[in-house]
């Protein structure tokens, strides 16, 4: 998968749940599971109003979150 890709799959599933965000793509990353390799990216959302971003950590987005993928925890950024 591609960078641009799941910035636009991400957007899609943001609409899904109602979450309004800014969202910019990090580094790529892998999981193993079993024979399967999973992959992804890091992704930060931002502009995030508080209802949206409680939505975001209840729900999550994509798959896998059961293995911690898609999760969302609240964190303020220092310089």
């Amino acid at each position: 998968m591609e960078p641009d890709a799941f910035l636009e799959a991400a957007k899609r599933q943001l609409e899904k749940i109602g979450v309004q965000a800014e969202l910019a793509v990090g580094e790529r990353r892998t999981l193993r599971v079993k024979d399967k390799q999973v992959v992804g990216f890091e992704l930060a959302a931002t502009g995030l109003s508080t209802e949206d971003s409680l939505r975001l950590q209840e729900t999550g987005i994509g798959g896998r979150r059961h293995m911690g993928c898609g999760i969302f925890a609240r964190r303020h950024l220092t310089k």
